[in-house]
């Protein structure tokens, strides 16, 4: 119940459920975390947006995973594979707009 540990509980909910291959509860449980996170948690806050981008491209939804990874990006380019996955992503997006 306290604000503080808040963000905490949701992202470590957030994983539980992403261990048990419910990425929907995982994705609303992410997203509360960010939205609970103090504005002084960048490296949490990176870590998030890593798991909500990756999360959302497993769950073949490339328009958010482009998203939060761009956001991330924003914050740092060099995080993790980032820079690389949102490479890969815009391709996949561009060769199934061009499908359609």
């Amino acid at each position: 119940a306290d604000p503080r540990h808040r963000w905490q509980s949701l992202l470590y909910l957030g994983h539980c459920f992403k261990a048990r291959n419910n990425w929907r509860l995982a994705q609303l449980n992410f997203e509360g975390s960010l939205k609970s996170l103090p504005a002084g948690e960048t490296s949490h806050r990176k870590d998030i947006l890593y798991e909500l981008a990756v999360g959302c491209a497993e769950a073949n939804d490339l328009s958010k995973a482009i998203d939060m990874a761009t956001e991330l990006a924003n914050i740092d380019f060099s995080y993790r594979d980032i820079g690389r996955l949102l490479d890969e992503w815009h391709t996949r997006m561009q060769q199934a707009n061009v499908s359609n």
